[in-house]
């Protein structure tokens, strides 16, 4: 089990508080910011890493303190696609550690990211059991990472990722399945027809296909096979905990 260490400021998800000018999310930014800066680096970029679609999950920066002109470019040349610290974090929870080995596939990237002030950087990311999370990485302009220095703020940075990540969560707007379309979704997972769940079930095969109807208005999905890869994607058929 992870030894999970208190970061700066001792963050929790609900320690988000705001102000006349601030939403849940500027608010959360705004910690991150103070609590890179206290980790020592200038700035910091959150990125999540989505369920769908599932060939290849969509990956999207969420707020970031990098110099506009860097952000910009970074968003219009589609370097996150190919950043290789973004595609390492999204597979692994291990500590990425900019450098020209890691960078070596995308040269073009990490000359202009340096030219941009971005020299150093540390790229770590809180993932769950089918690869959703949140990747933040952390840069400044002067001083290598030290293995020292990884070491003594490991601890911190992934309690601030994992932070980041559980606030997000939070934030998520939500889908919510009732108890029968839960059951009529299962067994459509499973390969049940539309028969044999009614069957099951003990339901009219009417009553089936309107709960599958509002199931795909609830996940915004246009077929079967789309609509139970979102639901699996988002845990709404996950079976009940024992209690």
């Amino acid at each position: 089990m992870r030894r999970r260490t208190t970061a700066p400021n001792k963050l929790e998800p609900c320690s988000l508080s705001t102000g006349r000018d601030a939403t849940p999310r500027s608010d959360l930014f705004r910690v991150i910011d103070t609590a890179a800066r206290e980790l020592g680096f200038e700035h910091y970029a959150l990125t999540q890493r989505n369920a769908l679609p599932l060939t290849q999950p969509r990956t999207q920066q969420l707020g970031s303190s990098q110099p506009k002109a860097w952000q910009q470019h970074y968003a219009k040349a589609g370097y996150i696609a190919v950043d290789p610290a973004i595609r390492s974090s999204a597979t692994s929870e291990a500590p990425q550690l900019w450098s020209d080995q890691l960078f070596a596939p995308t040269p073009r990237l990490w000359s202009e990211a340096q030219a941009a002030g971005l020299r150093h950087g540390w790229t770590q990311s809180s993932l769950d059991c089918i690869g959703v999370g949140s990747i933040l990485s952390l840069s400044r302009s002067a001083e290598p990472i030290t293995v020292s220095e990884i070491r003594h703020k490991e601890a911190s940075v992934r309690e601030l990722v994992e932070f980041a990540h559980a606030t997000q969560a939070e934030l998520a707007p939500t889908v919510s399945l009732t108890a029968q379309q839960r059951e009529v979704l299962r067994w459509t997972a499973d390969g049940k027809t539309a028969r044999q769940i009614a069957d099951q079930l003990d339901i009219s095969i009417h009553t089936v296909h309107f709960h599958l109807k509002q199931c795909a208005i609830k996940l915004q999905t246009a077929n079967k096979s789309a609509m139970v890869a979102r639901a699996l994607a988002l845990h709404l058929l996950d079976p009940p905990m024992a209690t």
